[in-house]
């Protein structure tokens, strides 16, 4: 009876692994990319610790459905105060984007910090790269 309790239980931690691993490959595989061109001229732009020139691509690697955010940090490299404005061009319609920074007169020499955020709908093309624009400019 012990024997076919543990043969069982056996039988039961194994089938529980295989159906794990085969949802944790679906979940892998449920990914998109995105890569895009950063265009500042007003601001030094720092995103996840990397510095980005204007005119850089900006890699943001696997993104997963629902949200995804990355640390952002611009500093006004320019002489005159100026509100910052993020415009994200050429994404699909259906994906939402929004930034946490907010719309404030940043002196010159001085860094503002918070997080970007890319929300992507379950309707992506799984294993598609998705290229855009990430314009950060300053208004006066």
């Amino acid at each position: 009876m012990e024997r076919k309790f543990a043969v069982a239980l056996c039988f039961l931690v194994l089938s529980w692994l295989a159906i794990n691993m085969v949802i944790g490959v679906q979940i892998l595989d449920k990914t998109i990319y995105m890569e895009g061109t950063i265009i500042s001229l007003d601001f030094a732009v720092v995103i996840d610790g990397v510095g980005y020139n204007n005119g850089d691509t900006m890699q943001w690697g696997t993104l997963n459905y629902g949200e995804n955010l990355k640390s952002i940090t611009l500093t006004n490299t320019g002489e005159v105060a100026l509100y910052p404005v993020l415009d994200m061009n050429d994404l699909p319609d259906d994906w939402i984007w929004s930034w946490d920074i907010p719309y404030q007169l940043i002196e010159p020499g001085v860094s503002v910090s918070g997080f970007l955020n890319v929300t992507v709908p379950n309707t992506a093309v799984q294993g598609q790269t998705y290229p855009w624009i990430t314009v950060i400019r300053g208004e006066a």
